[in-house]
C-alpha cells in the first residue's frame, strides 16, 4: 500500500505525538527549532498529524535551512477506533544547508540568453534571531544588467519581515524603440495563511523608473510617457505551491494572486540626451502632457492556477490559466506603457512571437490593459533516454488574448451581486429543501413563504448570506466574461472582414467561450456562497446535519483542509455546462437587440439611452436561465450535498438528475423559478449599464 493510501485510510484516527526526533541538525541550536514543533502539539488526528508535519518541515527549511531527507513514523497500527489516542512517535532526518554558498550558471529562456550568479548568506549568526540573505545577479542580451536582492528575519514561525531591492537596465528597443531602467526598494511583510497551506507577502515601496536611448524607431505613443518616474508602490501576493518539483513537477497545484497599487507620482522631466528623436514628437514634448501634475495612480491584478497529474508510466498532465486586470484609479486616464501586460512567448503563450500579442503603433508594442492565457500540455519520456535525465517529448496546446480597458467588467458585477443576492438566496433555499414525505408539511411552500420565514428567523441579513464570496470574486468572474467575449467578438470581426456583422453563431460562441472561461471562477465562489445561503440562524443546512459555517473564510478553510481543491470545485462538470449554454444565449440575446436598435435608430452603441441598455439586459438575463434553470437546480443540489457518509444523497450529477425526477417529477427541476426571473431583471439590467458606463469612461 502507498504512503497515501495509508494516510487516506488512516487520517481520521486518533493520535498524540509521544516523542519527535530530530536527526541532522548539529549546529542548528534547540532554542531555533522549537518554536517550529509546537504546532504538533495540537494534532488529534494523524492526517492532521501528516499535514502538520509537511507545513513545518517546509518552514524549517525555509527559514532555518534545515532541508527534510526523510520521515519515520510508529504506533499507527491499533486505530484507536475507540476513541483512544494512539501515542506516535516521530523521526526526522534532516540536513544543514551551507551558511554561505555561490552558484553561478548560463540560463535560456523567453528568447533570451544570460549570465548568472547568486549568492545565499543563511543564518551566520543565529542568535539573537535567524535571517537570510539572498542576491542574484544576471547579465544578458535584453537584461543587460540586474540584480534582485532580499533579507528576511523570521519573527515567528509564520512572520517575517525584511527588505527587498530590484534594479535593472533592459534593452527593448526591439519592442518600444528605447531602454528601460527600474530600481525599487520594499519593506515587506511574509505571513503564513490560516487557511490553506500558502504564503502572503504585503510590501510598501519606492519605485523609479527611466526611458533612456529613446532611438527614431519609438513611436508617438511610446515616447509620450514620462522619462522618469518616481511612485509608491503597494503590493500583495499569495501563493500556494503544492508541486513536487519546480522544474519538472508531476503532481500539485499552483495558485498565485498578485496584487500591485502604484503609480500614484509626480512625474518629473529629464531632458532628451543621445539617441535620434523619436517619431512624431518634437523634442520640447517628450514628456508627457500635464508633466509636472499628480497622476492618478493604478489597480494591477493577477491570478495564476496551475495543476499537474500524473497519468502513468511517466506521463504528466498540466494544465494553467492565467488572468490579468489593469485599470487607473479615475476610471479614465491612460495608463503607463511599463505597467501594462505584454504576452506572447515561451514563458507566457508558447508558439508565439515574442510580446506578439496586442495592439501596436508604427511597429511597437503597446500591451494591453486585460489578458488570458490557458494552456494544456503532455510530457511523456523519450524512448531510449535515461528517465532521470530532465528531458522529455512535450505536446502543448495555448491560447490567449490581451485586449484593452475591461475593467467595466467590474463595476456590473459588483452591481449584479448587491442587486440580485436576495432574490439568489430565496432561489437556492427553494432549490435545495429536502423533498418532504407523503403528508408532510414541505419547509417552504414557495417563494413568499421562504421570504416570510427568512425575514423572520434572520431579519434583512439572512437574504445577504455568502454575499462577501461572489463580492470579491465577481470582479475576476464578470470581467472574464466581458474580456473572453470580446476577444471573441474583435477575433470573429476580423475573420469576417471590414463592416460585415458577426452572425448570432459567432455571437452564440463568444458567449459560451466566455462562459466556460468564467466557471473557473465562478465554480468555488458559487459553492461557497451556496452553501452559506442555506444556513438558516444557528440550525444546519436544510439539506443535511453538516457542520455550520460560521462565514465565507471558515467555509472555505473547511472544505480545503477536508477535501482539498476538488472540494471547493465540487460541481465543476454541471457548472461549465451551465455556463456554456447560459452565456451563450445571455450575450446572443443582449448583442442581438443591441444590433438591432442601433441599426433601426442609425446611432453609435454609446448613443444607447441608459432605458434601453437595461431592457436589452434584462431579456438577456430571461434568455439565460429560461434555458439553463434545470441544470442550475443540479449544481446547487450537488454543491449542497454532503462530502461523504450519510451526509451525501447523490453520487453524481446523473444522480440527481434521476432522483429529483423520481421523487418530484418535472416540477422538481423548476423550484424557485419565480425568484429566479424575478432577479434576472434587475441584476443583469444594472450587469450592462455598469459594463457600457465603465467603458464610455474608460475609452
Amino acid at each position: 500500500m502507498e504512503a497515501r493510501d495509508v494516510l487516506a485510510f488512516h487520517a481520521e484516527d486518533p493520535v498524540r505525538l509521544n516523542a519527535l526526533f530530530l536527526k541532522g541538525a548539529v549546529n542548528t541550536p534547540t532554542s531555533v527549532i522549537e518554536p517550529y514543533l509546537v504546532a504538533l502539539d495540537n494534532c488529534s488526528t494523524f492526517g492532521e498529524l501528516c499535514s502538520t508535519l509537511a507545513t513545518v518541515a517546509r518552514r524549517l527549511e525555509r527559514d532555518t535551512g534545515l532541508v527534510g531527507k526523510g520521515l519515520l513514523m510508529d504506533g499507527i497500527a491499533g486505530s484507536g477506533s475507540h476513541g483512544v489516542k494512539v501515542p506516535v512517535n516521530v523521526v526526522m532526518q534532516v540536513q544543514e544547508s551551507e551558511k554561505v554558498s555561490l552558484n553561478t550558471g548560463v540560463e535560456v529562456g523567453n528568447n533570451e540568453l544570460g549570465a548568472v550568479a547568486t549568492a545565499s548568506l543563511r543564518n551566520l549568526f543565529p542568535k539573537p534571531t535567524l535571517q537570510h540573505t539572498e542576491a542574484k545577479f544576471s547579465f544578458g542580451s535584453r537584461t543587460l544588467a540586474a540584480i534582485h536582492a532580499q533579507h528576511m528575519i523570521p519573527i515567528t514561525p509564520t512572520i517575517a519581515v525584511g527588505l527587498k531591492a530590484h534594479a535593472s537596465q533592459q534593452n527593448m528597443k526591439q519592442f518600444i524603440g528605447c531602454g528601460v531602467g527600474r530600481a525599487r526598494l520594499s519593506a515587506i511583510i511574509r505571513a503564513d495563511s490560516p487557511l490553506v497551506p500558502g504564503v502572503h507577502e504585503f510590501g510598501v515601496g519606492l519605485e523609479e523608473r527611466s526611458i533612456r536611448e529613446v532611438g527614431g524607431t519609438a513611436s508617438t505613443s511610446v515616447s509620450a510617457f514620462e522619462p522618469l518616474e518616481q511612485n509608491l508602490r503597494l503590493t500583495h501576493t499569495f501563493e500556494l505551491d503544492t508541486r513536487d518539483d519546480l522544474v519538472l513537477p508531476t503532481s500539485g497545484v499552483l495558485v498565485r494572486i498578485q496584487q500591485e497599487l502604484g503609480g500614484i507620482s509626480s512625474p518629473t522631466f529629464m531632458p532628451h540626451t543621445g539617441g535620434d528623436q523619436p517619431k512624431g514628437l518634437p523634442l520640447d514634448k517628450l514628456t508627457v502632457k500635464g508633466a509636472g501634475t499628480p497622476t492618478p495612480g493604478f489597480v494591477k491584478n493577477e491570478l495564476w492556477i496551475g495543476g499537474v497529474k500524473n497519468l502513468g508510466a511517466g506521463v504528466v498532465f498540466s494544465t494553467n490559466l492565467r488572468l490579468g486586470l489593469l485599470f487607473s484609479l479615475d476610471g479614465k486616464s491612460c495608463t503607463s506603457i511599463h505597467d501594462r501586460f505584454l504576452l506572447g512567448g515561451p514563458c507566457s503563450l508558447r508558439g508565439t512571437k515574442l510580446f506578439g500579442l496586442g495592439d501596436r503603433d508604427d511597429g511597437n508594442v503597446l500591451g494591453g490593459d486585460a489578458y488570458y492565457a490557458v494552456g494544456a500540455s503532455l510530457m511523456s519520456p523519450i524512448p531510449g533516454v535515461n528517465p532521470n535525465v530532465p528531458l522529455r517529448a512535450h505536446t502543448f496546446f495555448n491560447m490567449g488574448g490581451l485586449v484593452a480597458n475591461k475593467g467595466g467588467g467590474t463595476v456590473g458585477g459588483i452591481l449584479q451581486v448587491f442587486a440580485g443576492q436576495p432574490f439568489d438566496t430565496v432561489k437556492v433555499r427553494l432549490q435545495t429543501q429536502p423533498t418532504p414525505a407523503p403528508g408532510e408539511r414541505p419547509r417552504y411552500t414557495g417563494m413568499m413563504d421562504c421570504i416570510r420565514q427568512t425575514q423572520a428567523n434572520e431579519g434583512l441579513r439572512g437574504f445577504y448570506k455568502g454575499t462577501l464570496t461572489p463580492l470579491v470574486g465577481v470582479g475576476a468572474c464578470v470581467s472574464i466574461q466581458f474580456l473572453v467575449v470580446e476577444y471573441f467578438k474583435r477575433h470573429f470581426s476580423a475573420q469576417n472582414g471590414l463592416g460585415n456583422p458577426l452572425t448570432n453563431a459567432q455571437l452564440y460562441i463568444a458567449g459560451a467561450a466566455g462562459g466556460v472561461a468564467n466557471s473557473v471562477v465562478s465554480c468555488p465562489v458559487e459553492h461557497v456562497r451556496t452553501r452559506l445561503q442555506v444556513q438558516s440562524g444557528a440550525a444546519a443546512s436544510s439539506t443535511s446535519s453538516m457542520t455550520v459555517y460560521r462565514g465565507p473564510l471558515d467555509c472555505i478553510s473547511k472544505i480545503y483542509r477536508s477535501h482539498g481543491l476538488a472540494g471547493l470545485y465540487k460541481g465543476m462538470g454541471v457548472t461549465m455546462i451551465r455556463e456554456f449554454q447560459g452565456y451563450g444565449a445571455y450575450f446572443l440575446a443582449y448583442e442581438a437587440l443591441v444590433r438591432r436598435s442601433m441599426q433601426k435608430n442609425n446611432c453609435a452603441r454609446t448613443d444607447l439611452p441608459t432605458w434601453k441598455i437595461m431592457s436589452f439586459g434584462a431579456l438577456g438575463g430571461y434568455a439565460m436561465w429560461s434555458t439553463v434553470y434545470p441544470v442550475d437546480i443540479v449544481k446547487s443540489k450537488l454543491q449542497t450535498d454532503g462530502f461523504s457518509g450519510e451526509g451525501r444523497r447523490y453520487t453524481s450529477t446523473l444522480d440527481v438528475v434521476k432522483k429529483t425526477w423520481h421523487a418530484e417529477g418535472m416540477g422538481g427541476f423548476f423550484k424557485g423559478f419565480g425568484p429566479c426571473i424575478l432577479r434576472a431583471a434587475p441584476a443583469n439590467a444594472v450587469t450592462f449599464v455598469g459594463f457600457e458606463f465603465a467603458m464610455r469612461l474608460l475609452n
